[in-house]
């Protein structure tokens, strides 16, 4: 049986050494490159490809409710999920810890958790990802 292995280009586009190519990221480490470019991707950002993008920017300036959470868990579901194949979403967790104390912070943090198949065992491996955001002024 063969092993899955997952690998994409290092967006930070350093050399490697050895090939004097552009270094990869392997595995989990792609997979979570890919999701976050999804997540921080704008829709119509990508030229025609405008269907990409989760759109979170848009609710840093927004009253942040439980009505733009559910709309915002489906989103980010239903992208990952298209442009994403390799995983599977299990949960979507928004860190509202910072509403109190920073109320117009305009800051966003959530926790992706997913799983994703690799090795030759083919078991599935649950990984967690943060993103946040903030409004620059």
């Amino acid at each position: 049986m063969t092993s899955i292995k997952y690998s994409d280009i290092n967006f930070s586009f350093s050399k490697n050494n050895l090939s004097n190519d552009v270094n990869i990221r392997t595995n989990e480490n792609a997979i979570k490159q890919s999701i976050k470019n999804i997540l921080l991707t704008r829709k119509g950002e990508r030229p025609f490809r405008d269907n990409i993008g989760a759109n979170i920017h848009n609710v840093l300036f927004e009253n942040f409710n439980i009505s733009n959470t559910v709309s915002l868990y489906s989103t980010i579901r239903n992208q990952i999920h298209s442009f994403e194949p390799r995983v599977t979403i299990d949960d979507i967790i928004f860190d509202d810890s910072l509403k109190d104390s920073l109320i117009d912070s305009n800051i966003l943090s959530l926790e992706i958790i997913f799983s994703y198949v690799t090795g030759t065992n083919r078991e599935p491996i649950q990984d967690r990802l943060t993103v946040g955001i903030e409004r620059v002024r």
